[in-house]
This record gives structure tokens, sequence and C-alpha cells, in this order.
């Protein structure tokens, strides 16, 4: 492969951006000395701010603490794991600033504490971990207590739970602040409860400003299944001295089997003498005994505090109880644009633009939305402009949030579907996708992957549309015929915001690539995108472009190239793809971990051991000049990209949506259904 003088470029800055320390030590565990004994050794050898990888795939056997400032995470292509009972618990020991990682390691009946006391600040970062009880009473979970030290700023990412608690106010990810201030961001957190959190109450997550504290805590994106007692999602501000809270508790997923013997907890704002700011923005809770409640602790209990803010777009059905807002609450607390319906009772004023009817979710445990729901459309686009920009405005399932001109109530935005499409009969270059969704749709934009069924095709491929149906092509025809049984994954996003066609010509397309201008992506290096050639955007005949493409950013703009250098052919056609990275829609990078010749592993929590689900693949600069198929690999229990003409080569770097829904669909929840029986 030449060298391309842009890639060069866009890798020596990525290269100057990511150096780390020269100070900090990264080490392999197990290793050479201090590493060749136990991992706590290990540990203990390290200086703050170094990175202690594990690379074994052996259970560990003893329980781990964190004394100062380190990285403690599976080493990438490693299943890194502690076997069963055994923990992780760290704590800050002196006034220098406690910075610590944990990220990709497995528990069992096990938990995950991090405390901080100590004057100096302190960064803490828990992603990527994976907890489950195979007891109910056991307790278990992530929980972070920042007390009365300097300020701590808190990320918990992208974990996936199967929690139990035994006692009052346990929680499977806890964040507790008290008597100081700091920050926390809860995001995309996937939690189950264990069995029957009623017995001992507890939540799923948990946020407390206790004693004056003044966090501010985002609770965004997160799914949270089965019976919490106490809440499925907390906020409670609690004390001898009054706290505040900011609080922004926004496009999360709750959902339990109602009972009618006990409490189950939706998403709750308890307050005691002091302040919760709170923004509660497109949240869905389903099948609890308590919806949505704003409310002092107990009824007619003692306190002064109170509790306002926006409560839009949210979705709240089939409770118990729905909406409770506390009568003196009632005019702080913004409530509209929501969808109240099928609870037995509700307890507040409704807005003028509420929505009352059945919402047509999926099932009262996949809570996305079907064709022809009344929460499409109905939101109000304006509270979009509170998500975080550090998160980008995605969706509880990582997808793009604003797809339609309206924003969607709830969770989960509808629009976007994914599909395997099969070349079933001889057909020259071209098979008929056959799909009555994007039938007739002249507008759809269609991204394709190549999937392999046992059948190969060497060739480049695109999309067209003919005879009101979309077809998938091979570039060079006609001595290029689609192979009978050839595959392909295939995304259908609503056709709006961020999916659009993008045309070479002569004042955008320079030699073999052609950049691209367009507002969902200009000066955004960090977006995810797809692109798949389109030959004739609006029905027209077009333009061939036999050559494999990927896409690249340079300062500001993204663009499409050949890998071969080949000339980018005035006209030719791009369906373009363009949303906010999330743990659904990331860049791959191949790498010595996961690479066999001409292959590379990928591994994701929705991918790992589910064959049905449809992944979706564009290249980016740095891969080779090579046609290319994603396949699951039944050993591995691992989906691949596999290069047809060359080796994987090291860095090569492959941008991957995921559509979540779909994979709920085809294989349901990561846990068991323990709470619906």
């Amino acid at each position: 492969m030449r060298t391309n003088p842009l890639v060069v470029s866009l890798l020596a800055l990525g290269l100057a951006l990511a150096s780390p320390s020269a100070d900090a030590v990264t080490r392999s565990w197990p290793g050479g000395a201090p590493c060749a004994g136990t991992l706590q050794a290990c540990i203990d050898a390290s200086a703050a701010a170094d990175t202690v990888q594990i690379v074994t795939n052996t259970p560990i056997t003893e329980s781990l603490f964190l004394p100062r400032s380190l990285t403690l995470e599976g080493g990438i292509g490693f299943s890194a794991q502690m076997a069963v009972g055994f923990s992780i618990e760290g704590s800050s020991t002196d006034a220098n600033p406690y910075n610590i990682a944990i990220r990709r390691i497995a528990l069992t009946n096990a938990h995950v504490w991090v405390t901080h006391n100590q004057v100096g600040t302190a960064n803490i970062e828990i992603r990527r971990v994976r907890i489950e009880s195979t007891s109910a009473s056991t307790n278990t979970g992530i929980q972070v207590f920042a007390g009365s030290g300097g300020d701590a700023t808190v990320r918990i990412s992208d974990n996936y739970l199967q929690v139990a608690g035994t006692f009052q106010d346990h929680a499977g990810v806890e964040v507790r602040f008290t008597g100081n201030s700091g920050s926390a961001l809860v995001d995309f957190n996937h939690l189950e409860a264990a069995g029957n959190f009623v017995s001992g109450w507890g939540s799923g997550i948990l946020a407390w400003a206790i004693d004056g504290a003044t966090p501010t805590v985002t609770v965004i994106n997160n799914e949270v299944r089965g019976r919490f007692g106490e809440a499925a999602i907390g906020i409670f501000e609690f004390g001898s001295t009054p706290g505040t809270v900011t609080a922004r508790v926004i496009g999360n997923a709750v959902s339990a089997r109602l009972r009618q013997d006990g409490q189950v907890g939706g998403i709750r704002h308890g307050i005691k003498d002091g302040s919760i700011n709170t923004q509660v923005i497109n949240n869905t809770v389903v099948g609890t005994s308590l919806g949505m409640k704003f409310a002092r602790f107990a009824a007619g209990s003692a306190g002064t505090g109170s509790i306002s803010g926006p409560v839009q777009n949210n979705l709240i059905a089939f409770n118990r109880w729905g909406l409770f807002v506390q009568s003196e609450f009632a005019s702080p607390v913004q409530e509209d644009y929501n969808l109240v319906f099928g609870n037995q009772l509700n307890d507040y004023t409704p807005g003028a633009n509420d929505v009352v009817a059945d919402p047509k979710l999926r099932s009262l445990t996949d809570l996305r939305l079907q064709t022809g729901s009344p929460a499409i459309n109905q939101g109000n686009s304006f509270a979009l402009l509170l998500f975080p920009s550090s998160i980008g405005l995605v969706d509880a399932d990582g997808l793009r949030r604003f797809k339609e001109s309206v924003a969607d109530i709830g969770a989960y935005e509808f629009g976007d579907f994914s599909l395997r499409a099969r070349a079933l009969a001889p057909s020259n270059n071209h098979f008929a996708i056959n799909q009555p969704l994007v039938d007739g749709n002249l507008n759809a934009r269609l991204f394709a992957t190549p999937f392999f069924e046992g059948v190969v095709n060497e060739q480049p491929i695109g999309v067209f549309y003919s005879g009101a149906l979309w077809r998938i092509f091979n570039q060079n025809p006609p001595a290029a015929a689609m192979p009978v049984g050839a595959a392909f994954n295939v995304f259908a996003p609503a056709d709006e915001d961020g999916a659009f066609v993008h045309t070479a010509n002569a004042a955008n397309t320079f030699g073999h690539f052609t950049t691209i201008d367009n507002s969902a992506l200009n000066n955004l290096p960090n977006q995810i995108v797809l692109a798949t050639q389109n030959w004739n955007p609006g029905g027209a005949p077009g333009v061939y472009n036999p050559h494999t493409t990927s896409v690249g950013y340079f300062s500001p703009s993204w663009f499409v190239l050949n890998n071969d250098f080949g000339a980018m052919p005035d006209a030719a056609a791009f369906n373009i793809y363009a949303q906010s990275p999330s743990p659904n829609a990331y860049v791959h990078s191949a790498s010595s971990a996961n690479i066999d010749n001409q292959l590379t592993s990928l591994d994701h929590p929705l991918l790992n051991g589910t064959p049905c689900a449809l992944v979706h693949i564009t290249p980016r600069t740095t891969a080779v000049d090579s046609t290319f198929d994603v396949d699951y690999d039944v050993f591995l229990q691992r989906w691949t990209i596999f290069n047809h003409s060359a080796p994987m080569a090291i860095g090569a770097e492959f941008n991957v949506v995921i559509d979540a829904g779909q994979v709920a669909a085809c294989a349901g929840v990561l846990f068991g259904d323990d709470f619906e029986d």
C-alpha cells in the first residue's frame, strides 16, 4: 500500500495528542518484575499515574486495593475477570490528586468501591466493568464516595450490571457527595436487579448530596430493569446542613414488572432542606409502582427544601402510580410535553402539550416505540438543547436523538432500522432488497456492509433505486456479477438530520478524494461516519466509482477517498450517515491483540455471543485497499472484519454502528429476566 500524505499527517497529529506523560509507566500483569507475583504486588509497586494492564484470561483470586492514582484495566484482546467473591476497592491516602480509572474487568458476587476523603482533587472513572450477581443476598455494584475533601469528578460509564442488595440505601451504581462539591456523569450503564430489591429497598442508580454538598449530577441514557424498591434512579438531598444539587436526568429507560405487594421505584427526586435544580428530559418509565416522583422523603415529613426545573418529553405509562408532583412543587416543576397513560393513579397538573394515549411500545420490557406511536414527533425539540454537549445528541441506544423535524417523547428515538439482504437468484450485477419499509422511498439513505454467509463478493459495492425498489450492486458491470447467496447488513436510518447524500464535483474533489460540506460534520472530528456509494440519487442515471472507499477527517472537513488513489469521478455520489460517538457508535482499531492475519475481531457487549446482531462498518483512511466483509466467529464468539485481499494492518480503523434496538429484538436483554417471574 502506498503512503497517503494526508493520512500520515492525521496519524502524526493523533500521536502527538495521545502521547502519555514521560513519567508514566504501563505494566503488564502477569509479566516481569515487579509484576511477576500477585496483581496487588504489581499495583503496590506502581507509581502514581502508572497503568497496570491485565493480560490473562485466568480469574484473579485476590481482592485488590488502589491506594494512589492508577489505571487498572483489562488488556485489549483479553477477558480480565476477578474470581467469584473478589472485589476491587480504592481510597485516596494523601493530599495528592487521586486519579483512578478501572476499565474492562468482570466481577461476580463482588463490588467496585472507591472513596475520596483527602484535600486533593479526585478524578474517578469506572468504565466497561461487568458485575454479575448469582445470589440475591450478596451486595454488589459500583459505589463512589466523595467525602469532605477536595472536589471529585466522577464518570461511571458503559457498565453492565446484574446487581443485588440486602440493605436500605444500597444501590447498583451509587455516587455520594458529603459536604463537598464536584460532578458525576453516569451514562450508558445497563442494570438489572438480581432477585427482589424490594425486600432490602435499594436503588438502581443513586446520587446523593449530603450535609451541604453542592454537586452537579448527570444521569443520562441508562437502562434500568427490575425490582428496585427505593428507586430505579434516585436524586436525593439530605443531611443536617442544606445542600444544592444540580441534576440532569435525561434519556433513561426504566422498566419493571408491576408488583402489587411492594413498592417498585421509578425515577425519584427526594429533598430535605436544600434544593434540587433538575432537568428531567426524554425518560421512559414503565411498569413500576411509582413511576416518577418529586417530593419530600415522606408525606408530611419535616423539611424546607425545594425542587424545580423542566420535566418534559417523558413517557410514563402502565405504572401503579404514574406521575407524582408534591403540591408545593407543582409550579417550580415545569411539567409539559409528557405522555402519561395507563397508570392507575397520577397526581400532577397536566401541561398544555401532554399526550394521553397508548404509546404503542414493542413490549413492557422493550420500551422502544412502534410505527404509529403517538409519542413520535410529539416532544419539545427545544428541550434537546438541555442535553450535555459532552455526551452528544444521542438516545438511550446511542444513536441520533434528533432524526425528524420534531423530537420524540421517551428514551428511544424512532426511525432507524436494520435488515439482512441476500441475493437469492442470478441478476447481473445487482439484486433488489425488497423491504416494505424502504420500498417506494426514493429518498431513503441506505448503508450496506458485506456479510459473509458462505459466499464471498470481492467487488466494490453501492446502492441504487429502480422500479420502486432499492438494490445493492457491484461497481464493475457486466463482468462483476452479483454472486447468488451474497449477503449484506443494511442500515436504514431516518433520512433527516445527519443522513444525506454527498455528490463529488469540481469544487469539492481533488484527485482521489472528495470533501464533504455539511453541518453534521464540519469541524466535528470525533463524529462517527458511514458512507455507501449511491449510483443514482433522485433516480437519474448515475456514475460508477469502481474503487473501495474509506472516510477521514482533515480540518475542517470530512472526506471520502478511493483507497487505490484512483481519480474520484465527477458526480460520484455517496450516502453519508453522521452522529456523535457513543458506546454503540465508535471507532474500532485493529491491534496485535485482535488481529489474526486478514481479520480483526470486535469486542462489544451487544455483539459478543450474539450471532443475530447486524453490525454496520465503514473503513477509515488507515485501512488498506481491499474489499471486506463481516462475519460472526463461532469459536471466538466475536464479530470480525475480514479483508479479502490483504492482511489486516495494525492501526487500521473502522467506524462501527450497532443498532441496539435490532439486537434487543433478535437476542433479548443482556441478562435473564428473573424479575419477570
